[in-house]
């Protein structure tokens, strides 16, 4: 990837747009499957980072009435998306073996 359409996916947001127009076709798409593998790793992230709060809750959490109205609450997702996303991993602390390739980055 050129230092230019790496610079999309991983720099700010402001101004994005301004900058679009110097890649050529073949640089905005790699910029396009590049962050949509970002994004399926934050999301990752995010289902990981959920679920062991869901397994140790604090105040805030415990007052939001759950994980999932928590994450809610405090970001941009719907009630019924979060719950998705708590959903989610606790469905997956069953299968050690996707916990695993997960542990290894893939």
């Amino acid at each position: 990837m050129s230092v230019l359409s790496s610079d999309v996916v991983s720099g700010s947001a402001v101004g994005l747009r301004g900058r679009l127009w110097q890649l050529t076709a073949a640089e905005l798409r790699e910029a396009a499957v590049s962050a949509s593998a970002e994004i399926l790793r934050l999301e990752a992230i995010r289902v990981a980072v959920v679920d062991e709060l869901s397994m140790r809750p604090d105040d805030q959490v415990i007052a939001s009435r759950g994980v999932g109205a928590w994450l809610a609450a405090n970001t941009m997702l719907q009630v019924r998306d979060g719950k998705k996303i708590a959903a989610l991993g606790a469905a997956l602390r069953p299968f050690p073996a996707v916990a695993a390739r997960f542990d290894c980055g893939d």
